[in-house]
């Protein structure tokens, strides 16, 4: 299951065919501008916190009714100078919701976010005019530490692939990556397929084994 706005909602091909792969059930709870944090973050939404509120609202209760065995969601947010990131409030909170409840949750990272659309950059300059640097291709994902804090939680980040050598460029094998300041074109998460499903693999054998592990140190004790 993937819950959350735009920046989970864009991962969802991969998501689904990894899941075609693997024979999952892949259901969707999704809203552009919505985010999956709390209810007073929808509620000022640019434009649709009304709209966000009763999303976020009506999102837990459909996603507890279908008792999903993973969740994917967005675990971070980058900011759009590129000077920091956070995990916003509420995402520890639903990660400690379903990691009790024995669901595995992949927490995605935020992908890096630019000032200037990088559609409207490349109109009028150069491809190096347009490449940035942003913090979150330079470090290590800040909820990695959650993998033995919460036993079920698997980390998965992806900006190296965005930003190779940490350098945010238009193009990544001569695919487009970024649509705008923030979303990455479709293609371009495409090509990712293959590693992108190999790092979703490799989170949930560390959640197994991390689960393995939290199980027989309670039987221990």
């Amino acid at each position: 299951m993937t819950i959350g706005n735009s920046h989970v909602e864009q991962l969802n091909p991969v998501i689904k065919a990894m899941g075609e792969k693997e024979s999952w059930e892949v259901i969707q709870i999704n809203h552009g501008g919505c985010f999956y944090t709390t209810l007073e973050e929808n509620k000022n939404a640019l434009d649709q916190g009304q709209q966000c509120s009763d999303w976020f609202e009506n999102a837990q209760e459909w996603a507890d009714g279908w008792d999903p065995d993973v969740v994917f969601l967005q675990s971070t947010k980058s900011t759009y100078d590129g000077a920091s990131e956070v995990v916003p409030d509420g995402v520890e909170d639903h990660v400690r919701h379903w990691t009790e409840r024995g669901t595995d949750v992949i927490g995605l990272r935020d992908n890096p976010r630019s000032i200037e659309s990088q559609l409207e950059c490349e109109k009028t300059k150069s491809a190096e005019d347009c490449t940035y640097t942003h913090l979150t291709a330079q470090t290590a994902d800040p909820t990695t530490e959650w993998e033995t804090k919460y036993p079920g939680y698997g980390p998965a980040a992806f900006n190296d692939l965005i930003c190779p050598s940490a350098r945010c460029t238009p193009t990544v094998g001569n695919v487009y990556t970024y649509v705008d300041t923030d979303h990455l074109t479709a293609t371009f998460v495409r090509s990712t397929q293959a590693f992108f499903s190999q790092r979703v693999s490799d989170a949930l054998d560390r959640v197994d084994e991390n689960r393995n592990r939290d199980v027989s140190h309670s039987s221990a004790a």
